[in-house]
């Protein structure tokens, strides 16, 4: 994933195993969604070319896209992820798109601006936000003091 700037972006740690491995055309269905959804979400309007690939889909651009050998589901590496369309692309995707496949493990998400860090977990058809650490604001953060450094 790009780097993020300062107190902007995400960064997201691991994959979903998919089994068995991607056909040809769910890969190239997942790397079209991921494209039209962002080219629409950027261009602040809707694509007839994404309500007809999937219908019902959820708002938002979608990062979710099938590794080069098929066996893992991933974010994608574009800049603007939304936080927001995460979790609902992923839960549409496993229940429509992904429905002939076994999709299972945890990705590790820290949402920098927010400075959340969590975890979406995939067993079956059931997805899972776990939040793992919620620090500390930068107000409050602010406001401590750390004792200064000193030479033995």
């Amino acid at each position: 994933m790009a780097q993020p700037h300062h107190d902007e972006g995400v960064i997201v740690n691991g994959a979903f195993s998919i089994e068995p491995p991607l056909d040809d055309e769910t890969f190239d269905l997942l790397d079209l969604v991921m494209r039209e959804s962002f080219r629409a979400t950027l261009a602040g309007r809707g694509s007839s070319v994404l309500d007809r690939l999937v219908p019902g889909h959820p708002e938002g651009a979608n990062p979710w896209v099938g590794c080069e050998d098929g066996c893992c589901l991933m974010m994608e590496e574009v800049p603007l992820i939304q936080t927001d369309a995460v979790q609902p692309w992923l839960t549409y995707l496993v229940g429509t798109t992904l429905k002939g496949y076994q999709v299972s493990g945890s990705v590790l998400w820290w949402d920098i601006a927010s400075d959340e860090h969590f975890a979406l977990q995939v067993s079956g058809r059931q997805i899972r936000k776990k939040s793992l650490l919620k620090a500390r604001t930068k107000e409050a953060r602010s406001g401590t003091k750390r004792p200064a450094l000193r030479s033995v």
